[in-house]
């Protein structure tokens, strides 16, 4: 028998791609806030071990190097061809993104492995038409996201809800 898919929540996965400034609070105003609802709160924002690098247990994975996306891609738990789908967006992904797209393939591999995940996809940044991005890090385009739902179908197909919290996101691309 196929098991059947974990069924959707209110969860929130929040990708927050602003870092904050001498003149903005970044994402951790809207943290705060969606956390002051009570909401269930994933988030995810800039690696804090550094540009492009993201740290699984103890050992830190450069994610700039093939090297470091393929041993990063191996601690997902997935199989082999999967997993190479995803070090190649990986390698797609502009500069100073790759670590929140990974953060993001860590949480979807759950969902990859027949968990949940947060059913709602909240993307916080800039915003023009091609993409989210933030100040002093990099940008999230919709092909990167495209390409990391199609390398994690199952942990897409439990993204229900996808909201953006971006300047002039209300345009038809």
């Amino acid at each position: 028998t196929t098991p059947s898919a974990p069924k959707g929540n209110d969860e929130i996965l929040f990708v927050g791609m602003n870092n904050a400034t001498k003149t903005s609070a970044g994402a951790k105003h809207e943290i705060k806030a969606l956390q002051a609802t009570g909401a269930k709160l994933t988030t995810i924002t800039d690696a804090k071990t550094g540009d492009d690098t993201i740290k699984v247990g103890s050992r830190l994975y450069d994610l700039t190097q093939a090297e470091g996306r393929q041993g990063f891609v191996g601690t997902l738990g997935l199989p082999e061809a999967q997993a190479s789908k995803i070090a190649d967006v990986l390698e797609k992904t502009g500069v100073d993104a790759r670590d929140e797209v990974a953060q993001i393939a860590q949480i979807w591999a759950k969902g990859e492995k027949g968990g949940s995940i947060p059913s709602r996809l909240l993307l916080s940044g800039h915003h023009v038409g091609s993409g989210v991005w933030g100040d002093d890090n990099g940008k999230i385009s919709w092909d990167v996201l495209r390409d990391l739902a199609s390398a994690m179908p199952r942990a897409a197909a439990q993204v229900e809800d996808l909201h953006l919290s971006a300047c002039y996101s209300g345009g038809k691309a």
